[in-house]
């Protein structure tokens, strides 16, 4: 039930946090500053002694130390940060593009979510207590350093976006029919940002989320951020849920 520190999972997390720290030198994660600031900060024990990355800017000839943007939050009041809140490396790799990554989770919050606590007043009194927790809705969203929870999208941009999408299928058409309602997978047109979907799951609603809801919901965010943004690269990073999974096309279901 729990695989947290099966050795398959354990493994898995080693190669992860490579694989994840090698695209974090293509990220807006790093901050500059000169040599003489960075020893201020180690005398005041904010940062480490020697830590970060020596080097010599070639322009001007200044020496300079290199930080990740978590090492200290005086570090990145004196560095010149952009928009993202960070540089890209030094090492930034020659001919690759900037790279961006964008976290999802979801969330149920349901109406009576507190149904089993009450305020009691001076006498004893209670309100009656509701015996399940209501109504429900679902919150599948993004977010990242670079953008914060969710991707903006105005209307203007919606519509050019709309228009690349026009007459294209979702690549697994399956997904789209099933669970997106469409008759032959073609994109409808978007009204809003997907990068935040609200979602009123149950049987009588939305039904459950699951794998198709999610690739539908993946596949419009890249249409929005490629075609917003085709300076930098994407990652999109996912919990092992069981949500997450696809069943096998040949696997046995009761609904069917």
């Amino acid at each position: 039930m729990d695989g947290h520190e099966k050795p398959g999972t354990v493994a898995y997390r080693w190669a992860f946090c490579e694989r994840y720290l090698a695209y974090e030198m293509r990220m807006f994660r790093w901050v500059q500053i000169k040599e003489e600031q960075a020893k201020e900060l180690e005398e005041q024990g904010e940062i480490v002694r020697g830590s970060g990355y020596h080097y010599i800017e070639p322009l001007t000839n200044e020496k300079m130390v290199e930080f990740h943007v978590d090492t200290s939050e005086k570090v990145l009041l004196l560095g010149n940060v952009g928009e993202f809140g960070g540089n890209l490396s030094v090492h930034f790799p020659v001919g690759s593009k900037p790279l961006i990554a964008f976290g999802h989770d979801e969330c149920i919050y349901k109406q009576f979510l507190m149904s089993n606590k009450s305020w009691v007043g001076p006498n004893g009194e209670s309100n009656i207590v509701p015996k399940d927790d209501g109504l429900g809705v679902m919150i599948s969203a993004f977010q990242s350093c670079e953008f914060g929870f969710g991707v903006d999208v105005s209307p203007d941009q919606l519509e050019e976006i709309n228009i690349i999408r026009r007459n294209q299928k979702y690549k697994d058409e399956r997904a789209a029919i099933e669970a997106g309602g469409l008759k032959d997978a073609r994109k409808k047109p978007l009204t809003s940002s997907p990068f935040v979907r609200f979602f009123e799951y149950g049987a009588d609603q939305d039904g459950y989320w699951n794998y198709q809801h999610m690739v539908l919901q993946l596949e419009d965010c890249v249409d929005v951020i490629t075609n917003l943004y085709p300076q930098y690269d994407f990652v999109f990073l996912f919990d092992h849920s069981s949500g997450h999974d696809k069943q096998r096309e040949d696997g046995l279901n009761i609904k069917k």
